[in-house]
């Protein structure tokens, strides 16, 4: 069985100065929380480290268990030139870069900007302007490269790790740069969860004897080169005309389209005509534009209003959204829908999960981007089931949904 391979150094304890038992303690919470909810085999977790006593302090203290997860004591570009063709599928390599993406931050990094080339990260540089804290930029290697055909490395995998260090820019307080490096994992990881179902995805179409009652749709994906379901935003704004009968609405700037498993009556997204991968992307610079889909909400609200009557509507953002591409739910609160099926579902509408835009565009006015503990909100989903009109606690999703009728008919 070939496996793909996540290679990655430990994060920030070496020139940003973090903590490095601390350090561990993040990355064995992290790592466990990733094989808990990805069990398939087929990949390896790699963690990298050249220097003979961090290593053992590494061992000393990593308490993952997991078949998967491999530490290795090499040089990263000695490790790369060794390769098994019958036991690797492709390799991703993480790289840490400064909010520049700079390449220069550790000795890792250079090695790895050697192997690959500036001319390759200049060009996400040219996309994106600058990093992100936490936030992973992929670099894909061309296929003709040696690092593709050879060391079977298809992505690089940029990350802007937190610094406690104060001869480097950005020096953050220890406390918080140990709640960014636990971000900074946690980010890598599911980068790589969503490169392996991406990959999945693509498989699809491969074997044809895969069949789907949603053939057509991941046909459509295949062609305009968005190979995972969660790209399928994507595909709204590149290719309206192929899905016309969800779009509600077009502007200039964005696209107004009916969610196609609404979780209530009606349930609207908003959608830059930008791309930006998700709310953890945005910056002050996309303040303007948050403001601009509030005020369209309030157009499509007043519009829906006068033609249905008077609806309770919320407007917001999810803290952990599932779909690549910015997007803000316009969503009436009768939750009134066959797609509202579970737990996930109804908190991810109804509890502080659902992030108003106010939050939003107070977060990058604070701080440039939006920094908040991914694993609170993550516990929030898991929440007991309420009514979020009355707040009495319901054993399950029939009980509930046959209580919210009741609000309904009052």
């Amino acid at each position: 069985m070939k496996v793909d391979q996540l290679i990655f150094p430990f994060f920030s304890v070496k020139e940003g100065q973090v903590d490095l038992f601390k350090g561990i303690d993040i990355l064995n919470e992290s790592l466990s929380t990733f094989f808990s909810k990805y069990k398939d085999n087929n990949i390896e977790v790699i963690l990298i480290e050249n220097d003979n006593n961090v290593m053992e302090k590494i061992k000393e203290k990593c308490t993952i268990k997991d078949s998967r997860f491999k530490i290795i004591n090499s040089e990263i570009k000695d490790y790369i030139s060794k390769i098994d063709s019958n036991s690797v599928n492709f390799r991703y390599i993480a790289s840490e870069i400064s909010w520049r993406f700079k390449m220069s931050c550790t000795t890792y990094s250079q090695s790895i900007q050697k192997l690959i080339g500036v001319e390759l990260i200049n060009k996400v540089k040219e996309q994106y302007k600058t990093a992100i804290l936490n936030k992973c930029y992929i670099v894909d290697m061309p296929k003709n490269s040696s690092l593709y055909t050879t060391n079977k490395i298809k992505k690089v995998i940029l990350i802007n790790t937190p610094n406690t260090n104060p001869e480097r820019p950005n020096q953050i307080p220890e406390d918080q740069a140990l709640m960014e490096l636990k971000n900074s994992f946690g980010s890598l990881l599911k980068e790589f969860e969503n490169i392996l179902n991406s990959s999945k995805f693509l498989n699809l179409f491969k074997n044809p004897n895969v069949k789907s009652d949603n053939s057509n749709q991941k046909s459509k994906a295949k062609v305009n080169n968005y190979s995972s379901w969660n790209d399928a935003l994507l595909l709204y704004i590149k290719h309206p005309e192929q899905y016309k009968e969800y779009i509600f609405r077009s502007e200039d700037k964005f696209l107004v389209v009916h969610d196609k498993f609404p979780k209530s009556k009606i349930h609207l997204l908003i959608i830059p005509k930008e791309e930006i991968k998700s709310i953890y992307y945005l910056n002050k610079s996309h303040i303007s534009l948050v403001n601009e889909m509030v005020d369209l909400s309030k157009e499509i609200i007043n519009e829906l209003k006068k033609k249905y009557g008077e609806l309770d509507f919320q407007v917001g953002f999810h803290a952990i959204p599932s779909m690549n591409q910015v997007h803000m739910h316009v969503i009436t609160g009768d939750f009134i829908s066959p797609s509202l099926k579970n737990k996930k579902h109804w908190n991810s509408f109804t509890t502080e999960f659902f992030l108003k835009p106010s939050f939003i565009i107070k977060q990058l006015e604070n701080y440039g981007s939006i920094k908040i503990d991914k694993q609170h909100y993550e516990t929030i989903l898991k929440r007991p089931l309420k009514c979020h009109k009355c707040n009495q606690e319901m054993k399950n999703m029939p009980t509930l949904k046959s209580h919210l009728s009741t609000h309904i008919s009052n």
